[in-house]
């Protein structure tokens, strides 16, 4: 079992940085970082992740699993199904708010689903949510795994959004009106140490499977027109879920492919003509 101890911040620039520091100093597994800003938020592939008080929830979770468990079972050409898991247990939480139309995307995002067709060039989902795994080795030989989640709170007409992301951004509070920004945050950190928890337990016991069978009722891409980068080389095709292992294939006209890493760069509904 892990831990539930909470370390709150007002301002870090990052909680992945402060996370590390704290883990390298002993931290135990399952300490939450939580920062009401960061300065300069990471994202994945280095981007930056807008981090804006009264905005979202920013944290970061230090897990410590054994080393044997990293190496053996869960070792780390599978680590990348982590981000899953905890895409599937944010889509959990999101759907017992009540909000139905929220799918994982892969290999990394939570999306809502546009509920009315949207006009062409508008995107289909916007972003709720972002996950960023890092991993590493102190002196001791112990491994060390720091999650970072950025779940997106505020209501989109309260944030200062820079035009190349805001059509794309949605919080919570867009689903959920009436509810305040402080009580989603705390439900949302909440529900995260319990689902993400169990989840992550799971996966460590049991494996993939069941991440792999939830993730099929809230997969964003599956039937869908997919253009993915895989560092520069690009695979076009129809979405067909993941495999048991976590990646994510793809019907091409040359046969299907399997993408462990990289990112989905534009989707389209087949029914509709929107990206």
């Amino acid at each position: 079992m892990i831990s539930h101890n909470v370390e709150y911040y007002d301002s870090v620039s990052s909680t992945m940085t402060v996370a590390k520091k704290r883990a390298q100093e002993s931290a135990p597994s399952g300490t939450w970082i939580v920062a009401n800003e960061q300065t300069t938020g990471k994202g994945r592939l280095g981007r930056e992740w807008l981090s804006e008080r009264q905005q979202g929830l920013f944290t970061t979770l230090i897990l410590r699993p054994q080393c044997d468990v990293l190496t053996k079972s869960v070792h780390l050409p599978h680590l990348p199904q982590l981000s899953l898991v905890c895409g599937v247990s944010l889509a959990e939480i999101v759907r017992a708010m009540g909000v139905d139309n929220v799918f994982v995307g892969w290999p990394n995002d939570v999306f809502i689903r546009c509920q009315r067709p949207t006009p062409p060039g508008q995107p289909v989902y916007r972003k709720l949510a972002g996950i960023l795994l890092e991993s590493f080795t102190l002196e001791n030989g112990e491994a060390v795994v720091l999650v970072g989640l950025g779940v997106n709170i505020a209501e989109k007409i309260n944030v200062v959004l820079p035009e190349a992301i805001r059509e794309r951004y949605i919080g919570l509070q867009d689903c959920l009106q009436g509810c305040s920004f402080l009580e989603l945050r705390q439900s949302m950190l909440r529900s995260l140490q319990d689902v993400l928890t169990k989840n992550y337990e799971n996966w460590l016991t049991h494996g993939f499977a069941n991440t792999h069978t939830h993730f099929k009722t809230m997969d964003a891409y599956r039937d869908c027109h997919l253009l993915a980068d895989l560092g520069g080389t690009g695979v076009d095709g129809i979405g067909e879920g993941i495999n048991h292992e976590g990646g994510l294939c793809i019907r091409t006209p040359t046969g299907l492919r399997t993408v462990y890493t990289g990112e989905v760069k534009q989707v389209r509904m087949l029914s509709q003509t929107s990206a």
